[in-house]
């Protein structure tokens, strides 16, 4: 499939005392590390944004994705090698 999709990442991280700027962000994901996500907004700015604690959320295909930070917080590559051990996932979505 050739086709080119434009993918809007949405941060809804849930408010902490300095980071109550960081909920409702838009923005495309243009790196990923171990423990963030590099962002640029409409404006033409980059964000760094923590993954742990985070709850970020996208939209492709008409279809929302929720991910869990803490879930990802390790390299990119060893993700699908790892064994998952089953957590309780502590937050709870409407």
């Amino acid at each position: 499939m050739s086709s080119s999709a434009t993918v809007k990442v949405k941060l809804d991280q849930e408010v902490c005392a300095d980071a109550e700027k960081l909920i409702g962000l838009h923005g495309i994901v243009l790196h990923e590390s171990k423990s963030t996500f590099q962002m640029i907004t409409k404006r033409n700015r980059l964000i760094v944004i923590a993954k742990e604690d985070a709850v970020f959320q996208f939209v492709v295909d008409g279809k929302l994705f929720t991910l869990f930070g803490n879930a990802m917080r390790q390299r990119t590559h060893l993700r699908g090698r790892k064994a998952k051990v089953p957590t309780t996932i502590p937050f709870l979505l409407n």
